[in-house]
């Protein structure tokens, strides 16, 4: 059977969003009366969305009528034929991941990562003959693009993240294809320069994904801090944010020098479609060595904003790490 679920509220960056009941009651065709929580109904055969979520059919259904939600991606929304339905059914090219479902109950909250929408439905196999309604008060507070916060070793591109590099700042981007742990770093790396399954060449991005400082031979990287290096022959290291829906967005961002031995001497930049918003030099280690830029950007769907870390003036990548603080919040 076809259920078709209806938009509560979109959100266009990482959001939490809060799910409140302000009354209800649904009645079912067979004079069932159901608050939000639904009630425990036998089937026989028949199989609500929670059941088929849950890879269940038939027997006794927990929470009919219940009210049930999913967050769609917008990436997932602006795919050809996309419509409010259950995916797995012939209506729609396009649908609702039924794996994606989930009870709601007397209230929840909702932590999603990207731009899209939440959907609320009823958890019945079918909805027509239901009459009644649920009133539902939904509010969300948008949360930062963090590249920190939201690093991943194990997805590239990684929702609205990717790590990569170019052969100079102004040329195009090439993803990185290797992950792996240096000197208890996560890191990817490119095929450029030396890259291997079990050492990374440069250029590389790195996280510190543990609780505590890592000091390798000749940097620091605190507790869930990038530090991205150039490669030897001018390569720059690129982390790029990939805009999900168009919109004003608050650009900030503090570049500064890892490497205390050299210290470290980069050039860094802030690129938007690969147009310069901002360029630098990193000379030195530490607080004292820090570069920032802050500005709101008008942004269309689908754009790049790109920080960006080359060898600096001195020709040289050796004791290059720097450090990048970059968050990007909807305005």
């Amino acid at each position: 059977m076809i259920v078709p679920f209806v938009p509560a509220i979109s959100v266009n960056g990482p959001s939490s969003i809060t799910v409140t009941y302000v009354s209800g009651t649904v009645t079912d065709c067979c004079g069932i009366n159901t608050g939000p929580n639904g009630v425990p109904w036998p089937t026989h055969g028949t199989q609500s969305p929670i059941e088929e979520a849950w890879a269940l059919s038939g027997g006794t259904e927990p929470r009919l009528d219940a009210l049930i939600g999913v967050f769609v991606s917008q990436r997932r929304m602006n795919r050809p034929g996309f419509q409010a339905v259950d995916g797995t059914k012939s209506i729609a090219t396009a649908g609702i991941a039924p794996d994606l479902l989930f009870f709601i109950g007397e209230g929840t909250t909702i932590q999603t990562t990207e731009a899209g929408t939440l959907y609320l439905g009823i958890n019945d196999n079918w909805v027509s003959d239901n009459g009644g309604a649920f009133v539902v008060s939904v509010s969300a507070t948008t949360q930062p693009y963090d590249a920190a916060a939201q690093f991943s070793a194990r997805a590239n591109p990684n929702g609205t993240w990717s790590y990569g590099w170019s052969e100079t700042r102004d040329s195009g981007f090439k993803l990185d294809t290797h992950t792996l742990t240096f000197d208890g770093l996560d890191a990817w790396a490119s095929e450029c320069c030396g890259a291997s399954g079990g050492s990374t060449g440069l250029p590389s991005v790195f996280h510190n994904g543990t609780s505590t400082t890592i000091t390798t031979a000749s940097a620091t990287i605190l507790a869930g801090e990038i530090d991205f290096h150039p490669g030897p022959h001018g390569q720059n290291a690129v982390v790029r944010w990939t805009a999900p829906a168009k919109g004003n967005y608050s650009v900030k961002v503090t570049f500064s020098g890892l490497d205390f031995i050299g210290p470290t001497t980069t050039d860094v930049a802030v690129l938007h479609n690969g147009g310069q918003l901002y360029a630098s030099n990193i000379n030195g280690y530490g607080s004292s060595s820090d570069q920032s830029f802050t500005a709101t950007v008008s942004i269309a769907e689908g754009d790049t904003i790109d920080f960006t870390v080359g060898y600096g003036t001195n020709g040289t990548n050796t004791y290059d790490s720097t450090g990048l603080v970059a968050v990007i919040t909807p305005e």
